[in-house]
């Protein structure tokens, strides 16, 4: 809340979130990081392990494939 625009700090609370179960509210913040280039394959494995879990496959797919491509 302190630092709504670093991506950083978005990253690493979507990925608290993540571990804490809240996938829907971790795929906003993971969208809202996408954008940074050092962190974006962080950030596509991250939004790709969420889908999964919510049971979205293709969207995770996508995303897991786009990481690799990044990676």
């Amino acid at each position: 809340e302190r630092y709504p625009t670093s991506v950083d700090y978005r990253v690493e609370y979507a990925m608290r979130l993540e571990k804490g179960k809240k996938f829907k509210e971790a795929i906003e913040n993971y969208q809202k990081g996408k954008g940074d280039a050092q962190r974006k394959g962080d950030v596509l494995m991250g939004l790709g392990r969420c889908f999964r879990e919510i049971n979205q496959a293709k969207l995770a797919y996508a995303h897991f494939k786009e990481a690799v491509d990044v990676i």
